[in-house]
């Protein structure tokens, strides 16, 4: 059976694929942007390039198959968040995923 995006969920769905496919930290996935993820070479570079890097490490990962499908399919510019809610970053999932249990 093929999965769904519930209704006004898509964040969340985006956020949940993302965190499995790439096992990072909550901050550097809400904070992606498109400009970050490099379809081409397969990499998400979580690092942004302004950020310095400090302990907590923000690597380039593998983008697996399924997240490459399902973000590369989107046109958006290279500046907008990959983790949007209508067409903003998000900062928190807490509010969504209460409403979602």
């Amino acid at each position: 059976m093929a999965a769904r995006a519930l209704p006004k969920a898509g964040h969340v769905a985006d956020f949940v694929l993302l965190a499995l496919g790439a096992a990072a930290r909550p901050g550097a996935i809400l904070a992606l942007i498109y400009a970050q993820m490099d379809f081409s070479a397969g990499l998400i570079r979580l690092n942004p390039p302004a950020r310095t890097q400090n302990k907590k490490l923000r690597p380039n990962v593998r983008i697996p198959t399924l997240i490459a499908e399902h973000f590369a399919s989107r046109q958006q510019p290279a500046h907008a968040p990959v983790v949007a809610f209508n067409g903003a970053h998000v900062k928190s999932l807490k509010t969504a995923w209460r409403r979602l249990r």
